[in-house]
């Protein structure tokens, strides 16, 4: 090859795996889509197989059955240029369209869920050290643009990392970051890789694709004397340790305020925030930790521009009974002392019977009710003993709190008082929260509450020493 192009191409890319640590012990696999980029990408790892300095190779190719006829053509030109460079490929169709419609998210997200479920799957059987996409300089300087729009922080001008702990012990690669498209394409040429153009990657329709084709050009033409992608590619270098820097004094952070949350509802997607440890942390750092674990939450990463960093900072600040709105799905209300952050979910509305002997799943646990000759009174707010005297021919039915509800609990000699209240003294104080807290009722009589599961029961059917067959009802978290 000379001081061709792809010379000067393997040479970078052989530095690059090194400073990564690859070896020649070490194995890869490659994410191949059928273009240029990953293309020339399965060429260059090819050529530095021979050379030694890797010792295997692998192929995955994801069919996301998005574009017909045209993926199809993708997988059978990825199958056969694997075959003619001998190197093993595994092959994946997925339906992404009904994942998207199915989990409620965007396609180019449902894309991305399926494809690393597959990998993941592969590198768990074939055990690869190493994973690796054709990320190269364009796509970093498109990132690190769409960050700063967004008005991303710091891990946002970091751009798409060049290295990152992937799965189990493997790790995720991207060597030809620092390779423009202009060299793969010229690379390609030059050794005759043939590839295919994915004709949704010129559609203005997609963010991406408007930066690609509109921002970047005039972008090198105004600074036509430099070279852009040199220039984002040392940024995020520089930016890198900075990052680092702050992600350890946001692990410290996190120790000192993340706390228990609540396990009344043991199915809350939550996480608790001390509230006075986090606010004499710097406000940068608790915004960072606050994104995380709502990152953590979601399964996505979130960002949030200048404005709404605001508006956060303010409701840190100064208490609400209001809850505020991260994301759509994200929300972080004040619980007494502390800060929730908690994945949204709709107040169950369901009304259903609670039939003997079968357990009913809550988002407080399992609901249960059993006749039984064997009771005895226990001080255990999971179980309540009523005499089943009172109860025959009358049905139980579980249903959710609202507003106005009353019961009559045990020992107040018939005085009604808001279950609201009753909540609010158990620690439930969020209004937001009570909607969660399932209620048991006669069936025939809704508005009489004979148990707030876990908390506290009615003085209806008191058993006593004369009672001798009892209802027993039961909320069980496992």
């Amino acid at each position: 090859m000379g001081n061709s192009k792809s010379s000067i191409i393997l040479a970078d890319v052989a530095h690059v795996l090194s400073r990564l640590g690859v070896n020649k012990s070490s194995s890869i696999l490659i994410g191949v889509s059928g273009g240029v980029d990953s293309m020339s990408l399965v060429f260059i790892l090819n050529e530095l197989l021979k050379k030694g300095h890797l010792k295997k190779l692998g192929i995955i190719h994801i069919n996301h059955s998005l574009r017909g006829k045209e993926s199809d053509k993708d997988e059978i030109l990825v199958s056969k240029y694997a075959k003619k460079l001998k190197i093993p490929i595994q092959i994946f169709s997925v339906d992404t369209k009904a994942y998207s419609v199915e989990k409620k998210i965007g396609i180019e997200e449902a894309a991305r869920i399926l494809r690393y479920k597959k990998i993941e799957s592969l590198i768990l059987s074939k055990k690869f050290d190493f994973v690796t996409t054709a990320h190269t300089a364009n796509d970093q300087v498109e990132t690190v643009l769409m960050n700063i729009v967004r008005g991303s922080g710091i891990n946002g001008m970091q751009g798409i990392p060049e290295s990152r702990k992937f799965f189990g012990s493997s790790r995720l690669i991207r060597p030809v970051l620092g390779v423009t498209k202009k060299d793969l394409r010229a690379c390609a040429k030059e050794n005759k890789i043939p590839f295919r153009e994915d004709k949704s990657n010129s559609s203005l329709n997609y963010q991406r694709n408007r930066v690609r084709h509109m921002v970047l050009p005039a972008l090198e033409k105004a600074f036509s004397g430099r070279d852009i992608y040199t220039g984002f590619s040392k940024m995020t270098r520089n930016i890198a340790p900075v990052a680092e820097y702050v992600e350890s004094e946001v692990q410290e952070l996190r120790k000192s305020t993340i706390g228990e949350p609540p396990l009344f509802f043991i199915q809350r997607k939550a996480v608790l925030l001390k509230r006075e440890e986090l606010l004499v942390a710097p406000a940068f750092l608790r915004r960072e930790l606050i994104l995380q674990q709502a990152s953590l939450l979601s399964q996505k990463l979130i960002t949030i521009d200048h404005i709404h960093s605001l508006l956060l900072e303010s409701y840190l600040s100064y208490p609400s009974h209001k809850p505020f709105y991260l994301t759509k799905e994200i929300i972080i209300f004040h619980e007494g002392k502390s800060l929730i952050i908690e994945l949204t979910e709709s107040y169950p509305k369901d009304e259903n019977q609670l039939l003997r002997t079968k357990k009913m799943m809550t988002p407080i646990g399992f609901l249960s009710s059993k006749k039984t000759k064997k009771w005895k009174r226990l001080n255990d707010p999971n179980t309540a003993y009523f005499n089943y005297e009172a109860f025959k021919g009358r049905g139980l039915m579980v249903r959710y709190w609202k507003h106005g509800d009353k019961i009559k609990p045990f020992g107040m000699k018939g005085k009604s008082r808001l279950v609201s209240d009753i909540l609010s003294e158990a620690g439930i104080k969020s209004e937001r929260l009570k909607y969660f807290v399932p209620l048991i009722v006669f069936q025939d009589e809704p508005e009489f509450i004979l148990w707030i599961p876990g908390i506290r029961s009615a003085e209806f059917g008191r058993i006593d020493a004369n009672t001798e067959t009892a209802l027993k009802l039961e909320r069980n978290i496992q």
